[in-house]
């Protein structure tokens, strides 16, 4: 059930709402994706800056399109909770896929264009497909 319509809440009760799940989805992104984001250290596979302004639009948008989906402030389907352990092997995989795949999107774009704004924008678009699409990826997989 979703906490973004909760009758009787305050405008400062639904801002605490909004700032935990941005906190707890960040905590999630960063920790479940630490594989891709090391190895994104070691083998960037494009030129440093590409890569670094590409993996902070990733994590910095991930986050956002993870609170929003997780607080049905943008509906998909339900996710898991946070602290589910059945979906962790899942999350795990599938988070440090979409930052990896997103980042090295964003570095091809910086490639291909030579401009800065592919290598931020393109990572914003690729992490919101991926984690729209979770829900029902873990739902068929149950």
């Amino acid at each position: 059930m979703s906490d973004t319509a909760t009758p009787g809440r305050s405008l400062i009760g639904r801002v605490e709402r909004w700032l935990e799940y941005i906190f707890y989805s960040g905590v999630e992104l960063a920790v479940l994706a630490s594989p891709a984001l090391l190895a994104l250290l070691y083998w960037p596979a494009y030129d440093i800056d590409a890569s670094s302004i590409a993996g902070l639009s990733t994590v910095a948008f991930g986050t956002a399109w993870l609170a929003l989906f997780r607080g049905g402030y943008l509906p998909v389907g339900e996710f898991p909770r946070f602290g589910n352990l059945g979906s962790l092997p899942l999350r795990l995989g599938y988070y440090s896929a979409t930052v990896l795949g997103a980042t090295w999107l964003g570095g091809l774009g910086w490639r291909l264009s030579g401009s800065l704004a592919a290598a931020a924008l393109l990572p914003i678009g690729a992490t919101w497909l991926a984690f729209a699409a979770f829900p029902r990826l873990h739902r068929r997989l149950q």
